[in-house]
Formats: C-alpha cells, sequence, structure tokens
C-alpha cells in the first residue's frame, strides 16, 4: 500500500500538492502536541486557500460545498490550537471564520433545495412543468445571493483573514502546559478525542425525543469528531479508525437529512411569502416527499445511534 492510499480516509495526513503555497506535512505520533498542531494548521490554511481559489475560479454547488467543509476543518482546528495555545488574535480570527461561514450560508440552503429537487423529487413522476416556476426562481435567487456574497468573501479573504491564518501556523506557540510539560501529539490527541465522544453522549434521552435544535447541536459535535478522527485517527490504528469514522458519517449524513428537510421548510415557506412567484403546488410536493424522506429514515437513524453509542472507542 502506498502513502496516498493509507492515508486516504484522513486528508489531514496527507496532501499532494504541486501549489506554491506551505507544504504540508504528515503529522507523526511522536511530534509534540505544539509541533503537530502547527502541522496541522498548516495543511488545514493551504486547503482553505486552495479551495478558495478554486471556488473564485468555478461558483458551482460542488466548490461552495468544498469551501465550507474546509472551513469547518479549519475553525476545528483553530478550536484545537486554542486549547494549547489561546489568544485574543486567535478568537478574532475564530470569530471571522465563524461569519464567513454565515455568508455562505444562504447560497448553500439555495443549493441544497434546488440539489433535492432534481435529485429526489423529480425522480418521482412528477411534471417537470410544476416546478420550471420554482426552479427558475431560484437560479435568479442564487445569483442574486451570490453576488451579495462575493464582495463581502472578497473583503475578508483576501483581507487580514488570510494574510494572519498563515502566521498560525509559522508562530512558535507559547507553552501553556503545567510545569513546563509538553504532552505528544498523541496524547493530546487522545485526550480530544475522549472529550469530544463523551460530550456526544451526555444526553440521558432517546434520539427520536430530542428538539431539532439539541439535534443540530449533537451533528455539530458529530463533525467535530469526525474531523478529530480524520487528523489524529492513523495515530491509533488505520482499520480501527476508519470504522469508527465510517459510523459517525453515517450518523451525521442521517443528522444532516433531518435538517436540510427543516431548512427546506423555511426556505420554501420564505419564497412563498416573499417572491410573488405561484409555487403552492410544488412547494407541497416537495415539502410532502421530504416529510416522507424523513419518516423513512427515522428507524435507520435510531439503529445508526445505537450502533454509535455501542462503537469500539479505537484511542484506547
Amino acid at each position: 500500500m502506498n502513502k496516498k492510499d493509507k492515508f486516504k480516509d484522513f486528508p489531514a495526513l496527507y496532501r499532494n500538492n504541486n501549489s506554491q503555497e506551505i507544504l504540508p506535512r504528515i503529522i507523526v505520533k511522536k511530534d509534540t502536541a505544539i509541533h503537530g498542531m502547527q502541522i496541522l494548521m498548516r495543511n488545514e490554511i493551504c486547503d482553505f486557500r486552495l479551495n478558495f481559489k478554486e471556488f473564485i475560479q468555478n461558483k458551482d454547488p460542488e466548490m461552495l460545498h468544498q469551501l465550507r467543509v474546509s472551513l469547518r476543518r479549519l475553525r476545528c482546528a483553530m478550536g484545537f490550537l486554542k486549547k494549547i495555545s489561546p489568544s485574543h488574535e486567535l478568537d478574532e480570527l475564530m470569530q471571522i471564520a465563524k461569519n464567513i461561514g454565515s455568508v455562505l450560508g444562504p447560497v448553500r440552503e439555495l443549493d441544497v433545495l434546488r440539489e433535492f429537487i432534481t435529485s429526489k423529487v423529480l425522480s418521482e413522476p412528477n411534471n417537470l412543468d410544476t416546478f420550471e416556476s420554482l426552479l427558475n426562481y431560484l437560479d435568479r435567487l442564487r445569483e442574486e445571493e451570490f453576488l451579495k456574497t462575493l464582495p463581502k468573501l472578497n473583503n475578508v479573504i483576501e483581507g487580514t483573514f488570510c494574510n494572519n491564518i498563515k502566521y498560525l501556523s509559522l508562530n512558535d506557540y507559547q507553552n501553556i502546559f503545567l510545569d513546563n510539560k509538553n504532552p505528544s501529539i498523541l496524547e493530546f490527541s487522545k485526550n480530544i478525542l475522549e472529550k469530544l465522544h463523551k460530550k456526544s453522549l451526555s444526553t440521558k434521552r432517546d434520539l427520536n425525543v430530542l428538539t431539532d435544535k439539541e439535534k443540530h447541536e449533537l451533528r455539530i459535535l458529530l463533525k467535530k469528531l469526525r474531523y478529530a478522527t480524520e487528523f489524529f485517527g492513523n495515530f491509533f490504528g488505520h482499520k480501527k479508525a476508519k470504522k469508527f469514522i465510517t459510523i459517525i458519517c453515517k450518523l451525521q449524513d442521517l443528522l444532516g437529512s433531518k435538517n436540510d428537510s427543516l431548512a427546506t421548510k423555511r426556505l420554501l415557506s420564505k419564497i412563498e411569502s416573499f417572491s410573488g412567484v405561484n409555487i403552492s403546488e410544488s412547494s407541497r410536493i416537495v415539502q410532502d416527499y421530504s416529510d416522507r424522506v424523513c419518516l423513512n429514515l427515522e428507524s435507520e437513524l435510531l439503529s445508526t445511534w445505537k450502533c454509535f453509542k455501542k462503537a469500539q472507542l479505537y484511542w484506547n
């Protein structure tokens, strides 16, 4: 097995990058926590900058999705860095990164709705003419949202944000550990994984009685646990970590489908109220289909949640 294949499930541990950006390096478990986080930040910053450049050149939905994923990974890495070397500057950058995500959100919601209609709803024998007005309006609305979004992105990304995040990977982070101890990245990552896993299981109620807000918060925790596994999982055994991440991804996707359904209803309701376009019939069909999808996913969601709770903790 070559190096690329070995690390393909853990993108933070391998980058095939021929650009002029800072060259990434594999994190090894003998690295100190501080040195390991320097490498991780270098990798994620590089990945984010490359995704942003590709997004500007090709503004299609998939590029937007990849940009948002790389931004979430970068924010997650920043959160881990804060545990080692907290600073006011880092807090400011984390807030800017959060704001960038908020700016991209409305366009992504439109993309998700359009994709749901074209790939799911229209796979059934529905009349395409019924959806023509809605699809045309979504395309027009996306263009309008994008025109509002791009200047905000350019101001932030090409301004202080991208310049400053580069220094996060170059700084000699101040050692804040007690007794001047700097644990290995292996110890540090194990502690992160343990805390995230424990927090994700902190609810004492069944998944099916959680509120929509609680499910959304659980999904965010699962994303962090997934990224932590992608960042550090290979330290503890590739096969075990891969099995664990498969369960997380499935659970995260199922919760995401539930969340997308709620977002779809909100967006359709907003469009009906303010667009002046008659979409009542197409909106009803989409919402009915979305409700059926969520209902069908319920049993799979509960069974996957049980698998997650019983999953072997690969870092132990």
